[in-house]
């Protein structure tokens, strides 16, 4: 399947450090995949060519030194796809959805290099069926 992506944007990140340490919790990763529809005349040929959604994100990542919360978001097109936004496979959908954690991971990882002045935190994410 042909899938147009647009730039990550990242709609808010925030990144705190505690006056004493956090406790270590359970980080909250939520995906979303909305499906668009046309908005004016001109819209309706870039639908044409298939589903448009946005695929977004939202995460609350709490560590002892740290916590970050967010959410960040992208569109994509699903070319020559008509079906239900459900139907698509999920394996498609985690692979869109694994550009974003990469986007997480690397901001995390730049933000807390800078805070902690020594090598950033890596994320560590695994699939969660």
């Amino acid at each position: 399947m042909q899938i147009n992506r647009s730039e990550i944007k990242v709609e808010t990140f925030n990144f705190s450090t505690p006056e004493k340490q956090f406790e270590k919790t359970t980080p909250t990763i939520e995906t979303n995949i909305i499906e668009l529809a046309p908005v004016g005349t001109d819209d309706n040929e870039m639908f044409k060519k298939g589903k448009i959604c946005r695929l977004e994100l939202s995460f609350d990542i709490q560590l002892e030194d740290f916590k970050v919360v967010g959410k960040i978001s992208r569109m994509v097109q699903f070319v020559d796809y008509f079906e239900a936004v459900n139907e698509i496979d999920a394996a498609i959908v985690r692979e869109l959805t694994e550009a974003l954690l990469d986007y997480v991971q690397r901001m995390t990882y730049d933000v807390t290099e800078i805070a902690f002045d020594k090598p950033g935190y890596k994320l560590q994410f695994e699939a969660n069926n």
